[in-house]
């Protein structure tokens, strides 16, 4: 059986993210999996993971961080 770290790191990024001077900025929420019901401004955050090269036997695994904003602003 193979192990995936998302699981961790998953909750170490939300723990990063999640305080008080980002979460006054999207009372929408951080989450890494949005409502149909959001309101904004909110935080989306992603992670994939890809086998990398490592030492020995074992791949070291990879693993990538998208983070995105989701607001109604009219602009950029």
């Amino acid at each position: 059986m193979a192990y995936l770290a998302l699981s961790p790191v998953s909750i170490a990024v939300f723990n990063v993210l999640n305080v008080a001077a980002l979460t006054s900025l999207v009372p929408g929420g951080i989450t890494d999996d949005l409502d149909q019901a959001v309101s904004f401004p909110c935080l989306l955050y992603e992670l994939s993971e890809r086998p990398a090269g490592g030492f020995g036997t074992k791949a070291l695994p990879e693993v990538t961080l998208r983070v995105h904003t989701f607001s109604q602003y009219e602009g950029f």
